[in-house]
């Protein structure tokens, strides 16, 4: 019996969702240990990589229409991904992860 192949969105859902789960996790280092604080950090930096290389053809596509034929919207949201991005790499290399 074949299993059902994973459609992308819900494949995408697995993955946001336990990069989530895993920031969670790991933003507490005192919850789980200084040894699992970093495990966690590591599989979260995995998987913003594996997020990134599963859109990366619309990352493509919107650096090359940015300023050309792209609805406000898309605009707005890609502005938004790369400042939070920006954010999320600041913090992890922050003060205490140095």
């Amino acid at each position: 019996m074949q299993r059902p192949k994973l459609g992308s969105t819900v494949r995408n859902l697995l993955v946001d969702g336990t990069i989530f789960v895993g920031f969670l996790l790991a933003t507490d280092p005192h919850a789980t240990g200084q040894t699992i604080h970093e495990w966690l950090g590591i599989a979260f930096g995995v998987g913003i990589i594996t997020h990134l290389l599963l859109h990366w053809k619309w990352i493509v596509n919107v650096v090359r229409r940015f300023f050309s034929k792209l609805p406000g919207q898309v605009r707005i949201n890609s502005l938004l991904n790369s400042l939070l991005f920006i954010d999320v790499t600041l913090i992890c290399q922050g003060p205490g992860h140095r």
